[in-house]
């Protein structure tokens, strides 16, 4: 009898523990930060935007070592133009990017300047269909002979298998 009550208590103890709430907090960047499906365009002769090269390239948007609310590395892993900076941010706007020249960490002699980052909560489509968030940006880099200014689009990353490209 001793024994079943002590496997009774012991099973209810357990139950109990992993009721606790474990909620995992966002790093300071949060909802910036993520894996993205981008497109990259250039507006033509008549003002119009194009795309160019290919389209849902990976990019990834992530806080720095320091985890920091002023900064996340904005990182293409070398699928468009080989660039990774870290971009000023402000995460409560969902906003990134300014005026400056920032260094590419990805190679050496490049300034790399981001403008009107913006990711949209819950506004961009995956593949499938399913609501994602939305990413936007500009993007100039200083090694480029015809000095253009891309447009970065996409949507969020979702995991599913018939999401990927």
């Amino acid at each position: 009898m001793n024994n079943k009550l002590i496997y009774v208590f012991v099973s209810m103890l357990l139950i109990f523990a992993s009721c606790q709430n474990d909620d995992i907090e966002y790093t300071e960047t949060g909802k910036l930060a993520g894996e993205w499906w981008v497109s990259y365009e250039v507006k033509d002769a008549s003002g119009v935007w194009q795309s160019i090269g290919s389209d849902h390239l990976p990019l990834l948007t992530y806080n720095t070592a320091a985890n920091s609310a002023s900064e996340m590395y904005v990182d293409d892993r070398g699928e468009f133009w080989d660039f990774k900076v870290k971009a000023a941010v402000t995460p409560g706007t969902l906003t990134f990017g300014s005026d400056a020249k920032l260094e590419n960490l990805s190679y050496e002699n490049c300034q790399v300047t981001i403008t009107n980052g913006e990711v949209l909560y819950g506004v961009g489509r995956s593949k499938t269909g399913i609501a994602t968030d939305s990413i936007c940006f500009y993007v100039q880099f200083s090694d480029d002979d015809d000095n253009l200014t891309y447009k970065v689009s996409g949507h969020k990353r979702t995991g599913w298998t018939d999401d990927e490209y």
